[in-house]
C-alpha cells in the first residue's frame, strides 16, 4: 500500500486559511513598487525640466548673438534686452544673468541660469537644490 504525500501537501497549501493569509500581498507589493516608480518618474520629469531650461538658454543666447552680429551698433543693454525677451515661457532669464563680450570680429553672449530641482533625491545626488546651467553663443559680426 502506497501513501501519496503530494496530494496531501497540495491540499494543505491550498487550504482556505493559507489563501486568506495571502489576500493583502498584492496590494503591499503594488504600494512598494508604485512608490519606487513614482520616485523615478519624478526624477525623470525634473531632469526633463532642466534639459528644457538648457535648450531655452541656448536659444536665447543664440538670439542675442545673432542680433548683436546683425546690428553691431546696438548697445550691450539692447542685446541683453533681446536675450531676456527671447527667454519667455517657463525659463525666465534676467539681465544680470547675461554677459555680452565683443571684439572686432565676433560677439559672444553667455547666459547663466540657476535651475531649481524639485525632487529631494536629485537634490541629494547633486548636493543642493539648484544646478548652475551655462550656455554660450558666438557669431561673427557682419560689417
Amino acid at each position: 500500500m502506497k501513501v501519496r504525500a503530494i496530494p496531501m501537501v497540495h491540499r494543505l497549501l491550498m487550504s482556505q486559511a493559507w489563501i486568506e493569509d495571502q489576500r493583502g500581498q498584492g496590494l503591499v507589493e503594488l504600494a512598494l513598487v508604485g512608490l519606487a516608480l513614482a520616485l523615478i518618474l519624478a526624477g525623470v520629469l525634473d531632469l526633463g525640466r532642466a534639459y528644457f531650461a538648457y535648450i531655452a538658454m541656448a536659444d536665447a543666447a543664440a538670439e542675442g548673438a545673432a542680433y548683436g552680429a546683425a546690428f553691431p551698433d546696438k548697445s550691450e543693454g539692447e542685446i541683453k534686452d533681446r536675450v531676456v525677451g527671447a527667454s519667455g515661457g517657463l525659463v525666465s532669464i534676467e539681465r544680470d544673468m547675461v554677459v555680452v563680450d565683443r571684439d572686432a570680429e565676433t560677439i559672444t553672449v553667455i547666459v547663466t541660469y540657476n535651475h531649481t530641482l524639485l525632487t529631494p533625491f536629485l537634490q541629494a545626488i547633486v548636493g543642493g537644490d539648484t544646478i548652475a546651467l551655462r550656455q554660450r553663443a558666438a557669431q561673427q559680426i557682419l560689417h
